[in-house]
């Protein structure tokens, strides 16, 4: 495979159908980047690839929804949550 190309893919099995980023629970309702609900979105192909990324080691971050409570640990280098996997809301800063 040629760095930066990858395979144009319509395998949704774990997919949130608008942003295409995994879900990390399989019990995730929404998605925590784009907010869309499991099952839904425009289900698009996309270009699977993967992308090594070299930066700050992971960090642990908690996050609470402040509509529901749900609470949620991720280990990311760059973490991009904007909305609760629970409940869908968006997050506040």
């Amino acid at each position: 495979m040629i760095f930066g190309k990858g395979n144009i893919s319509k395998d949704y099995e774990g997919r949130c159908g608008n942003c295409h980023t995994l879900f990390d629970d399989d019990e995730d309702e929404y998605c925590r980047y784009c907010g869309t609900k499991r099952g839904e979105g425009d289900f698009l192909p996309y270009e699977n690839f993967n992308a090594c990324v070299y930066g700050p080691p992971p960090e642990e971050r908690v996050h609470i929804c402040g509509e529901c409570g749900f609470s949620w640990t991720t280990i990311r280098m760059l973490d991009r949550s904007a909305y609760c996997p629970k409940c869908g809301s968006r997050l506040k800063q």
